[in-house]
C-alpha cells in the first residue's frame, strides 16, 4: 500500500497508480481548471434558456460530429463542453445514450496541445453547422438565472439542467482551496480512491458508499475519461460503477447521512483507518441565492461619506436581520444543534458599517464562530464581509501536502478563518500564539498570523507592530493581491486603539471584517489560567499580558472580563448615539446596561425580566437625553472616559475612585440639566468662572490654561511618553526606547513635531477662550497634521481611547498617508507674533 519516506510522509506505491492508465493527479488539476473557467460564466449554472440551447447544440451537433470522427480528441465550444462534462458524470446514462463512448481526455487548458485540439474542434464544427463556435461574448452578457421554454423537452433522459446547478456546489468543495492542486495531496486521494473506495465497492457492490471530497474529486476526473472508466471499474469493481450526485440532503435520517455513518463504520472495519481526512471534508453549501446578492453587496461596500476612510470601532446594540431566508455559508454552524452560543455587536464610529461576532459550541463540543460586517444604512443588514472558523477537517495538516510553506494548513494550537467578500472566498487567515512562556520571568506572548490569498494562491505579507506585552498588536497589509473587486491599497487594523483605516470605502469595510477576525483569533488563542487557580484581584491573563476587557476591538470579538468569563451583550453609553439610534434597534437580553438613576449616571445590573417590564421607550429616551448633555460637555467627557477605563478595575483604591467618579458624573449631569456652571451660583453664560477672593483653591484660570501642570514638550519627550506609557521605566526599557528613537524616519520625526504643534495650538485656543475671543473653541486654524487626525477621532465619538493611543496610531500611519496629512500643516501662531 506504500512506504514511509525519510521525512515521515507516506509514499504511495507505484502499483496503485498502475491500476489506471489515466494520470488521475493531472486529470484532477485539469478538471479544476475547467470548473473555474465555467464559473466565470454563471449563466451556465441556472439560466435554463442558456442550458437548453447548449443541450440542443450538444445533442444535435456535437454528438453526431463525434460519431463520424476517429482519432485525436476535439475541443467543443464551452457551453457544449459543459453539457458534455455533466453528461459524463452520470456514466450509466451517458454510455446508454451514446452507445459507443467517444474519446475524451482532460488536458491542460493552455499550450500547443490545447490550441491544436481546439482548432480541430472548431474546424469540424464549422463543417457541421452554421451555429457560432465562440459563444463566450454571448455567455458573458446572459443573466445568471432565467427561465427556459416551457414547451422544451430534453432529448436526454438525464436531467442535465439540475446537474448544472449541483456542480456549482461541487466546484466550491474542490476548486477553491489550494491543496486540491497539490501533487502529494492528490496522490494520497488517488490511493484512497483506487485502493480503498473501489475495493469497498467490489466487496459490497449493493451498498451506497459516500466518498469524502478528495476521493470524489479523483472519481469525477476518472469518469471524464468514459471509455477508460468503463473498462477499469469493471476490472476493479466487477461492474460499471454508477455515480449519483443528486443525493444531497444532509439532514438527520436522510439517505446521505445514514450512508455516511455506514461508510465510516465499514471503512474502519475493512481497512483499519478512518475514511474522514483533513482537507477533504464538506465546506458548506454555496447557494445560488447567496451568489445573486453580489452586485448589491459591492454597491453597499462602496457607499460611504469619504473616499479615504478612517474610523474607530465601538460597541453597539444588536441589529436584527428580518425575514432573511438566505442560507449564508458563514452562518452554517448557527443552523446546527448547539450546546451554547453568544454574540456581540459593534459599529464604525463614522456610522457607515456595523459588525457582529458569533461564537458557539455544538453538542459534540466542537467550536464554531463567524464574523460579519454590514452597512448601517441598509435596512436588510446584508452581510458584506464575512469570516467563519474553518473546521480542522477542511484544511490539510502539514504532513498531507508537498510543502507546508506553500499552502494554508492547520496544526495543533492554530485556528483559521475563511474570509469572504461579497459572497466570494478571498483569503484564509490563520493565527497562532507565539512566544508564550510560563513562570516569574515568563512572556505573555503575542498573536502571529498568516494570510493566504485564494485567487493568486499565495501568502501575503502581514506587518505586525506590538508596542508592549500588555497591548494587542497593530496589523497592516495590502488588499490588492486578494483580488476582492476594486478594493486595493494598504489597510491598518489597530487592535489596541480600535482604529481601522483603508484607502477607499470598500477597503475600509473589508478591513473591518479582517479586524474582527483578527480580534477573534486574539481572544480565542491568548493563553489563560484556570479560574479556580486565580487569587483575589487576579486576571486569567497575568499582570503583564493583554487585559482583553480594556480594548473595544477585543470586547467586540468576545473578549473576556477580569475573571476571564465572556461578558455577554455589553452596552456602553456610546451605543445610544450610534446610527441607527438605540431607540430604533431591537435589544435582546442585556444583562449589563447603563441607566440614569438618582445618583446620576452609573452602571446598573438588571434582569431581563425587569428590563422587559420597564417602560422601555421612556428609559431609552431618558438615557439618550442625558447622554447628549454629557457628551456635549468637555469636563463630562473626561469623566466618562475615566469611568470607562475604571469599569473592570478590582483594586480597592481604584474601586473607591470609581465610586467618586460616578458621583462626579452625577453631579455634573445635574448641573448641566439645571444650566448651572460648576463652582458658581449663577446661570450658565452669565459670567466667567473665576476664583472667589480669599479662596485657598488655585486660580481656576490657571487650571484652565494648564499652567499648574505646564511643561515644555519636545519631539523626544513626546516619543518617550508614547513608548514608555504603561511600562516599567527600567534602565533596560528606557535604553530599548532610545534605540527606537535612533531609527525613526524623518517623516516620523515630523509627525512628532506635529504632535508638539498640536499642544501649542491647544494652549493658544485656551488663551483665546480666556480672553473671550470669539470662535476660539472651533479650532479652525489647525490646517492638517495631528490636529486634523485628533479632530477626526473626536468627531468619530469613540470612547475609552486615550490621547496617547491616538498619538501612537498617528505615528504608525503608512508613510504615504502620513506624508499627505503632514503636507498641508501650517504653524499655529498668529503672523503678527
Amino acid at each position: 500500500m506504500g512506504n514511509t519516506c525519510c521525512d515521515g510522509k507516506h509514499q504511495v506505491a507505484g502499483e496503485t497508480f498502475r491500476k489506471s492508465q489515466v494520470d488521475l493527479v493531472r486529470a484532477a488539476v485539469y478538471m479544476i481548471d475547467f470548473l473555474n473557467e465555467v464559473d466565470r460564466y454563471p449563466c451556465l449554472y441556472a439560466n435554463h434558456a442558456v442550458l437548453q440551447r447548449a443541450i440542443h447544440r450538444y445533442h444535435n451537433i456535437w454528438l453526431p460530429l463525434l460519431a463520424g470522427v476517429d482519432g485525436p480528441d476535439l475541443v467543443p465550444p464551452l457551453d457544449v463542453e459543459w453539457v458534455w462534462h455533466l453528461h459524463m458524470l452520470c456514466p450509466q446514462k451517458y454510455l446508454a445514450h451514446v452507445q459507443r463512448a467517444p474519446v475524451h481526455r482532460l488536458k491542460a487548458r493552455s499550450g500547443p496541445a490545447w490550441e491544436a485540439a481546439k482548432a480541430r474542434g472548431q474546424g469540424a464544427w464549422k463543417l457541421q453547422t452554421q451555429e457560432p463556435f465562440d459563444v463566450l461574448p454571448i455567455l458573458a452578457k446572459e443573466l445568471t438565472v432565467a427561465e427556459g421554454s416551457t414547451t422544451w423537452s430534453s432529448p436526454i433522459s438525464y436531467d442535465l439542467i439540475a446537474a448544472a446547478e449541483r456542480q456549482m456546489s461541487f466546484r466550491y468543495q474542490v476548486a477553491i482551496m489550494p491543496h486540491y492542486r497539490d501533487k502529494y495531496f492528490l496522490e494520497l486521494a488517488v490511493e484512497r480512491y483506487l485502493d480503498r473506495f473501489l475495493e469497498l465497492k467490489r466487496r459490497h457492490p449493493k451498498e451506497f458508499w459516500v466518498p469524502t471530497y478528495d476521493i470524489d474529486c479523483i472519481w469525477h476526473a476518472h469518469q471524464l475519461h468514459p471509455d477508460v472508466y468503463l473498462s477499469e471499474t469493471k476490472e476493479l469493481c466487477g461492474s460499471l460503477l454508477p455515480h449519483d450526485d443528486s443525493v444531497n440532503d444532509r439532514s438527520e435520517g436522510s439517505k446521505l447521512q445514514e450512508s455516511w455513518e455506514r461508510t465510516q463504520q465499514v471503512w474502519n472495519e475493512e481497512f483499519g483507518s478512518k475514511v474522514a481526512t483533513a482537507g477533504g471534508m464538506f465546506r458548506g453549501n454555496v447557494t445560488l441565492e447567496e451568489r445573486l446578492w453580489q452586485a448589491k453587496q459591492w454597491e453597499l461596500l462602496t457607499q460611504g461619506p469619504r473616499e479615504t476612510q478612517r474610523f474607530w470601532i465601538a460597541l453597539r446594540a444588536e441589529y436584527c436581520r428580518q425575514n432573511d431566508t438566505t442560507q449564508w455559508i458563514h452562518k452554517k454552524d448557527e443552523l446546527e444543534r448547539l450546546q451554547a452560543s453568544f454574540q456581540r455587536w459593534s459599529a464604525s464610529t463614522d456610522g457607515t458599517f456595523a459588525g457582529r461576532v458569533w461564537h458557539g459550541r455544538d453538542i459534540h463540543g466542537k467550536a464554531c464562530s463567524n464574523v460579519e460586517v454590514v452597512h448601517s444604512a441598509d435596512p436588510t443588514y446584508l452581510p458584506l464581509v464575512t469570516a467563519h472558523l474553518i473546521a480542522k477537517d477542511q484544511l490539510p495538516s502539514p504532513q498531507q501536502v508537498s510543502n507546508a510553506d506553500d499552502y494554508p494548513t492547520i496544526s495543533a494550537g492554530e485556528r483559521a478563518y475563511l474570509v469572504r467578500v461579497a459572497s466570494e472566498d478571498v483569503a484564509v487567515l490563520t493565527g497562532t500564539w507565539q512566544g508564550f512562556r510560563k513562570g516569574k520571568h515568563g512572556d505573555p506572548g503575542k498573536l502571529k498570523v498568516k494570510l493566504f490569498a485564494l485567487k493568486p494562491q499565495r501568502f501575503c505579507q502581514v506587518e505586525r507592530v506590538t508596542e508592549s506585552a500588555s497591548s494587542p498588536s497593530v496589523f497592516n497589509f495590502n488588499l490588492s493581491p486578494l483580488g476582492a473587486g476594486s478594493a486595493e491599497g494598504r489597510v491598518i487594523i489597530n487592535l489596541a486603539t480600535g482604529l481601522i483605516h483603508g484607502d477607499s470605502r470598500e477597503a475600509s469595510g473589508i478591513a473591518y471584517g479582517f479586524g474582527l477576525a483578527l480580534a477573534a483569533l486574539h481572544v480565542a488563542l491568548q493563553p489563560r489560567k484556570k479560574v479556580e487557580t486565580l487569587g483575589s484581584g487576579q486576571t486569567r491573563y497575568g499582570d503583564t499580558a493583554v487585559a482583553q476587557h480594556k480594548f473595544p476591538f477585543l470586547i467586540s470579538a468576545g473578549g473576556a472580563d477580569t475573571t476571564g468569563q465572556s461578558t455577554d451583550w455589553i452596552l456602553h453609553f456610546a451605543d445610544a448615539i450610534q446610527k441607527p439610534a438605540l431607540a430604533q434597534m431591537p435589544v435582546r437580553r442585556p444583562p449589563v446596561f447603563f441607566m440614569p438613576v438618582s445618583a446620576g449616571v452609573c452602571q446598573a445590573r438588571i434582569s431581563w425580566a425587569q428590563f422587559k417590564a420597564s417602560k422601555l421607550p421612556a428609559a431609552k429616551a431618558e438615557l439618550e437625553r442625558r447622554w447628549e448633555l454629557l457628551v456635549a460637555d468637555e469636563e463630562a467627557r473626561d469623566l466618562l472616559a475615566m469611568r470607562q477605563r475604571l469599569t473592570h478595575s478590582t483594586d480597592p483604591g481604584l474601586v473607591q475612585l470609581r465610586g467618586e467618579v460616578d458621583k462626579m458624573i452625577g453631579e455634573r449631569a445635574e448641573v448641566l440639566e439645571k444650566g448651572v456652571l460648576v463652582g458658581t451660583g449663577t446661570e450658565a453664560g452669565s459670567q466667567e468662572d473665576v476664583p472667589v477672593k480669599g479662596s485657598k483653591r488655585p486660580s481656576v484660570l490657571v487650571r484652565r490654561l494648564g499652567l499648574d501642570t505646564a511643561s515644555l514638550p519636545s519631539p523626544f519627550l513626546v516619543f518617550l511618553k508614547l513608548f514608555l506609557h504603561g511600562k516599567d521605566n527600567t534602565d533596560e526599557q528606557v535604553l530599548a526606547t532610545l534605540k527606537e528613537w535612533q531609527v525613526l524616519s524623518p517623516l516620523q520625526r515630523r509627525a512628532l513635531w506635529s504632535i508638539v504643534l498640536h499642544s501649542a495650538r491647544e494652549q493658544d485656543r485656551q488663551i483665546d477662550s480666556a480672553l473671550g475671543i470669539a470662535g476660539a473653541a472651533k479650532g479652525g486654524r489647525n490646517g492638517g497634521g495631528f490636529s486634523q487626525f485628533w479632530e477626526e477621532h473626536q468627531a468619530s465619538g469613540a470612547c475609552g481611547v486615550s490621547e496617547v493611543d491616538v498619538q501612537r496610531a498617528f505615528l504608525h500611519l503608512p508613510e504615504e498617508e502620513l506624508s499627505s496629512v503632514l503636507l498641508p500643516e501650517v504653524l499655529p501662531w498668529r503672523s503678527e507674533w
